[in-house]
């Protein structure tokens, strides 16, 4: 038997392999698409949510209940003396609330579940995934893990530049009359995570291939402050050309040991729609 399991849910937005390479557990969201029900990056992507919605078929993700949470702590307890499980942002899901009532449910046996919320989504809960698992590894105790992820979440940067509002607009995060003006005048807003929550911090104008670069000329503009060691370009359905203009821009504005480019999840394309992309990293924290 193990003595810890890292598990996140599958929003963290990880790379197959690096999942694989660090023996991350995850727990699959919900996505409702018409009357079928799927479970997000196994068994439906982005490009099939986009396809969906363009047909005008309805699409709706959601947290998997506290039953289901409940189910799969107790099958990671059964192989592991302990769990530190890391959540999308409370403040953009109810995975947080879900996985804290599956904790109560369990009774004595909860304490040995660690839940924390990690205020971010996408590769940004991806990074305080990695960084637990480097502090499992270390032989830090759960407790002192979740103690320092709790205060490791502040040094991570989660933004993202969307090609226009019509998806924020289908979620509800922006008025339809308010996504159409700034369709109208070419708009395309930046998505940033602030207290754990989606906030539209700005906007660029114009053409939407030179605002992706111009969005990465303003994420990696303060260098000094900038962890070096990863960074995450994620992106929901954008073209390979997109992606090398991108992948460019941060050679040119920042060196980083490791780059890694990742599909963001259903759950998350869905809310943000296709052509969007991110640069995700941490700011040093000393």
């Amino acid at each position: 038997m193990k003595k810890l399991i890292v598990s996140a849910d599958c929003t963290c937005d990880l790379p197959k392999d690096v999942i694989e390479k660090n023996g991350i557990e995850q727990l699959f969201f919900h996505v409702y698409v018409g009357n079928g029900i799927f479970r997000d990056r196994d068994e439906i992507t982005a490009d099939n949510v986009f396809e969906c919605m363009s047909d005008g078929i309805r699409v709706v993700s959601s947290a998997p209940p506290a039953e289901d949470y409940f189910n799969y702590f107790k099958k990671l307890l059964s192989k592991s003396e302990e769990v530190i499980h890391l959540t999308i942002s409370s403040g953009c899901s109810q995975s947080y609330g879900h996985a804290m009532e599956a904790v109560g449910m369990m009774g004595e046996e909860g304490k040995r579940v660690h839940v924390i919320d990690s205020l971010h989504l996408s590769t940004g809960l991806g990074h305080l995934v990695l960084k637990t698992v480097e502090a499992v590894n270390e032989g830090k105790s759960a407790r002192r893990v979740v103690s320092e992820m709790e205060e490791l979440r502040k040094y991570i940067s989660t933004s993202f530049i969307a090609k226009d509002a019509q998806y924020l607009c289908i979620n509800g995060k922006v008025k339809e009359w308010k996504a159409r003006l700034l369709k109208f005048f070419k708009l395309h807003p930046i998505l940033v995570l602030r207290g754990g929550e989606i906030v539209v911090a700005g906007f660029i104008r114009g053409n939407y291939e030179k605002a992706q670069i111009r969005y990465v000329r303003r994420e990696l503009k303060d260098s000094e402050r900038i962890d070096k060691s990863l960074l995450f370009i994620t992106h929901a359905g954008c073209v390979t050309r997109e992606l090398e203009n991108v992948k460019s821009a941060v050679s040119l504005n920042c060196k980083f040991d490791s780059v890694y480019v990742t599909n963001a999840s259903a759950t998350v394309s869905s809310n943000c729609g296709p052509g969007t992309v991110g640069v995700l990293y941490m700011l040093k924290s000393r």
